[in-house]
């Protein structure tokens, strides 16, 4: 895919550099400047996304499940918009395949014998291992690690220091 028109000043077509951003919600959460920094960020509608109608059935039973488990989390944790549906069904879907891998890697053992007799991983051992990977990429994007999290505190509007209160407008 050519994106030679829209790239900004100084970027290359291989994408942008450095670490990804901290998600303004979490920010917003931390009482970090750098949120109200961030006026042009789209601000996407805040709730609860609803599960794909074409990915229910048994087939997705645990994904479906852990879907019901972190929704509430990530709701309570105030960084849930509609529009994460797609990377929150990513990573109930990676967690139902990592789930399955495991079973698999369990049931087989970390190596197995080839049919010249070579001793060599379990396949099912090289998938769990890429999809912890990516299910621990997914979960960062929510905030559902202890390192991405850091720093993210929840203080009450009445916890208001006064002091602080008559050179600081409180919303």
């Amino acid at each position: 895919m050519d994106r030679a028109g829209d790239l900004s000043a100084g970027e290359t077509a291989m994408g942008r550099r450095g670490p990804q951003k901290t998600p303004t919600a979490i920010l917003e959460r931390r009482g970090s400047w750098r949120a109200k920094a961030r006026k042009n960020e789209p601000k996407p509608k805040s709730g609860r996304p609803v599960w794909p109608a074409d990915l229910r059935g048994k087939p997705y039973a645990v994904a479906q499940r852990e879907w019901r488990r972190i929704v509430p989390i990530l709701e309570a944790m105030g960084t849930l918009a509609t529009a994460d549906r797609s990377v929150l069904v990513d990573y109930c879907l990676s967690w139902q395949q990592f789930c399955q891998a495991t079973r698999e890697a369990a049931h087989g053992g970390l190596t197995t014998m080839t049919d010249k007799g070579n001793l060599v991983l379990n396949p099912a051992f090289s998938a769990l291992m890429k999809l912890r990977g990516h299910l621990l990429k997914a979960a960062r994007e929510f905030g559902l690690s202890p390192a991405s999290r850091a720093g993210v505190t929840v203080t009450d509007k009445d916890d208001v220091d006064e002091n602080k209160a008559r050179y600081f407008r409180t919303a």
